[in-house]
């Protein structure tokens, strides 16, 4: 049990964090997929316009745009990994609905439900690594999460230009609700460290406890 909450290092010594960099580079592999294979879906599965398929595309993108900053709220009330973790689901369970759709307005009701699902993961991942490695090791973490997370620009099209070839539209949009239920399996076992004194609730009395005791040993007085 104490094990488990040993900060997780960033490194692949660390299987946890490798782990975690494995599902985050699928992860984004299989977005960027499903991000590219969306409008030529729209347009040659229900014989779209150019003007609705950018509304499609606009269905996908404008939530997460739009909602991120808000959805940053419930994200400090859950805890990242848990937030990390229902947005992950939820998201599969959007991208599967994208891949089932039978209508235009079917994929772009899907398509909304899919940005907003992002907008709940994107503060939830940048919110985690805080949680879940020590402070020294902060940096090095974002920065191979990154990395990670970058994969996915190159990789993606590849995989949805191979997706195509092989199966079709809707497969990519599977191979990307795949992704996010692996992401959710490799964040699971994440230890949670404990929030900074700073927001803890007792801090503020203890902070004033050690002003008191700086005075009466300084001066003889205390405030």
């Amino acid at each position: 049990m104490l094990g488990s909450m040993r900060p997780v290092r960033p490194g692949f010594r660390d299987l946890r964090f490798g782990f975690l960099l494995a599902g985050e580079t699928v992860n984004s592999v299989g977005g960027w997929a499903s991000a590219i294979v969306l409008w030529g879906f729209a347009a040659y599965r229900f014989n779209a316009s150019p003007y609705a398929v950018s509304l499609t595309n606009m269905c996908w993108a404008a939530p997460a745009t739009v909602l991120s900053p808000l959805m940053g709220i419930y994200v400090d009330r859950l805890g990242p990994k848990r937030a990390l973790v229902a947005g992950y689901l939820a998201a599969a369970a959007a991208a599967l609905g994208m891949a089932v759709a039978g209508s235009l307005v079917r994929l772009d009701v899907a398509a909304v439900a899919y940005g907003i699902t992002r907008a709940l993961v994107s503060p939830a991942a940048a919110a985690l690594p805080p949680r879940i490695v020590a402070s020294d090791d902060l940096l090095a973490a974002n920065s191979l999460l990154g990395a990670a997370a970058s994969v996915g620009q190159v990789a993606g099209p590849l995989v949805a230009s191979a997706a195509l070839a092989l199966s079709g539209f809707r497969t990519a949009f599977v191979l990307d609700a795949v992704s996010y239920l692996i992401g959710a399996v490799v964040v699971l076992p994440l230890p949670v460290l404990p929030a900074d004194k700073e927001e803890s609730p007792g801090w503020r009395h203890e902070l004033l406890e050690g002003i008191m005791l700086v005075g009466r040993r300084g001066s003889g007085w205390s405030r």
